[in-house]
């Protein structure tokens, strides 16, 4: 049926065994009838694969057992690989989807042809969190190709949909973005973007990503979006624009090296040169006036340490 097509919800796994039974368990309050749910796990210790293969042996849900870490990109790659449904939800193993989102993700794709990605609006359910909030219809009007301008690039992997077609066309994630990189999910969007389709986040479409502290580094964090936001440039940005952002990206790596006396910003460049030849090659590059419009996360990037000098001096 056109309004109900098959739908493939992705669940990426690793060392978070309470967070996953949530989810799992969250996602059968879906009340979209036509969906596969299918768990990858990459290698994870903590009792999660015995649960998953208990799961799988009652024939529930689609289990994906890689039995390494190979990465966020492997791993997320493996699950959209697996997946058959015409959209393909991608979640993390701390996050699910308010039960109305994949309805109107649906109808959302059907009514603009030409959108590729859509990223949901984050709730912290650690914070606020009700029933009530929770079943809430999503209030957002579906147009007809209502998006045919929109270029987002900051849709995250912990909870976006994704057009399965167009998947294959870009061929996934690109695994060069692994767990020491980071952006892997800002790199899909670009892509997609490249290849010519539209990417949008709604806000409304909500899913609650409790962002939980395990298996974060938070010490890399900074080191690994200056690398992959110089990728990002490299790869996908046109003559000029590439040299001119590339130009600001290293001016305020100095500049906030010796503002801050920190090394964490000229460590993402070092980082960046490995793979520097392979993103310049890269065929699919957006258009000057695409390009304009698309977001790169500088001056965020730039304002954490004084976000964070900031909140020392108030306390």
């Amino acid at each position: 049926m056109k309004d109900t097509p098959l739908v493939s919800i992705v669940i990426t796994s690793f060392n978070r065994l309470e967070d996953v039974k949530e989810t799992i368990k969250r996602s059968g309050d879906i009340p979209y009838l036509n969906k596969e749910i299918i768990v990858v796990d990459g290698g994870s210790t903590d009792g999660t694969v015995e649960y998953l293969q208990s799961l799988e042996k009652e024939g529930k849900h689609k289990m994906v057992i890689i039995g390494e870490n190979l990465g966020n990109c492997y791993t997320t790659n493996e699950g959209m690989k697996s997946a058959v449904g015409e959209f393909v939800f991608i979640i993390d193993d701390d996050c699910f989807l308010r039960p109305k989102t994949v309805q109107k993700t649906v109808d959302l794709f059907h009514s603009n042809p030409n959108l590729a990605a859509i990223g949901f609006g984050l709730k912290n359910p650690n914070i606020n969190f009700s029933e009530e909030d929770y079943w809430k219809e999503t209030d957002y009007e579906v147009k007809e190709n209502q998006f045919n301008d929109s270029y987002q690039t900051m849709n995250y992997g912990s909870a976006s949909a994704y057009r399965r077609s167009v998947l294959i066309e870009v061929d996934f994630f690109d695994t060069s973005w692994d767990w020491s990189t980071g952006g892997e999910d800002n790199e899909l969007n670009f892509k997609i973007i490249a290849h010519g389709y539209n990417s949008v986040l709604i806000p409304e479409l909500v899913a609650y990503h409790k962002i939980s502290p395990a298996t974060r580094d938070s010490d890399t964090f900074i080191v690994n979006c200056i690398n992959s936001t110089i990728w990002l440039i490299l790869k996908f940005y046109p003559g000029s624009l590439l040299l001119k952002n590339l130009f600001v990206m290293y001016y305020n790596c100095m500049y906030f090296s010796i503002l801050y006396k920190k090394t964490l910003y000229m460590k993402g460049i070092t980082r960046s040169l490995k793979n520097a030849s392979v993103m310049l090659s890269y065929k699919h590059r957006m258009s000057y006036d695409v390009a304009l419009g698309v977001h790169l996360p500088i001056k965020w990037l730039f304002s954490h340490d004084r976000e964070l000098e900031s909140t020392k001096a108030s306390s």
